[in-house]
C-alpha cells in the first residue's frame, strides 16, 4: 500500500489535483463548521466570532496536514 501511494504522489498531476482537492475540502469545513454552529443557534453575539475563527483555523489545518503527504512525496520524500 505505501508503495501504491508513493508512487502515486509522485506523479505532479496527481499530486497536484490531491492538493487541489484539499483546498476546496478547506472551504467545504469552513462552511460546514459554521454552518452547524449557526443550526444550533451558536452564532448569535456570544460565539459568532470564536466559532468563525475556529472554523477557519479548523479549515486551514485539516486540509493542510492532509495535504503533507502527497507534497512530501512529490518533493522527495523516501
Amino acid at each position: 500500500m505505501f508503495d501504491s501511494v508513493k508512487i502515486a504522489f509522485q506523479d505532479p498531476v496527481y499530486s497536484g489535483f490531491y492538493v487541489f482537492a484539499m483546498i476546496l475540502l478547506g472551504f467545504h469545513l469552513n462552511h460546514g463548521f459554521q454552518s452547524a454552529f449557526q443550526t444550533f443557534g451558536l452564532m448569535g453575539f456570544k460565539f459568532g466570532k470564536t466559532v468563525k475563527v475556529l472554523g477557519t483555523l479548523f479549515a486551514i489545518i485539516v486540509p493542510l496536514l492532509f495535504a503533507t503527504m502527497p507534497l512530501y512525496f512529490l518533493f522527495g520524500g523516501k
